[in-house]
């Protein structure tokens, strides 16, 4: 289902009868993978955002899936650096989203900025967000590009993380 010309919304269901064939009863879950012109905006991002989780979950959806930086966007390629980075707007925004989530009882896994305190760069970070709209998990970019003196690439603006994220939804397993 294309939504306007510049952003697409796809959902895909899992393959419940191939992966239960010769075993006990597989929960299927509905992934709602989306996408939208991302920028330095996060008021506009956040926008895009909510009205994505509406649609995926009245399209069945039962986890919505944002790309990496979609609410904070991207350091380096959307704005030169965190320099003067609006992190109370990231925060509102983010909040609304966590709100969102729990009232739609959607699943949501949201790319976007975890600030580090003191002078640490940010985690370019994933956050799994349940149907109640709490955060159950964090993950940050392990395998981040860049140079050793971290002049360029993604380590340019972010600290790697040093852990993967292992989730269940409605009872399927794990999701990796």
């Amino acid at each position: 289902m294309l939504l306007g010309s510049v952003y697409r919304y796809v959902v895909l269901r899992t393959w419940t009868r191939i992966l239960s064939q010769g075993h006990e009863a597989v929960p299927e879950v509905t992934v709602a993978t989306c996408q939208f012109p991302v920028d330095a905006d996060v008021t506009r991002n956040g926008r895009y955002i909510l009205r994505q989780m509406r649609s995926a979950r009245k399209h069945g959806a039962d986890i919505a899936h944002f790309p990496e930086a979609c609410l904070s966007g991207y350091a380096g390629a959307d704005f030169p650096s965190y320099e003067g980075f609006d992190w109370e707007s990231l925060e509102r925004v983010t909040l609304q989203i966590l709100a969102l989530a729990g009232q739609l009882r959607l699943w949501v896994v949201l790319g976007s900025t975890h600030r580090l305190t003191g002078d640490h760069k940010p985690h370019n970070s994933l956050y799994v967000i349940d149907a109640t709209g709490s955060i159950v998990d964090r993950y940050d970019k392990r395998f981040c590009s860049g140079d050793p003196a971290e002049r360029t690439g993604d380590l340019a603006h972010y600290t790697p993380g040093d852990h993967p994220s292992i989730f269940t939804i409605n009872g399927s397993g794990a999701v990796r």
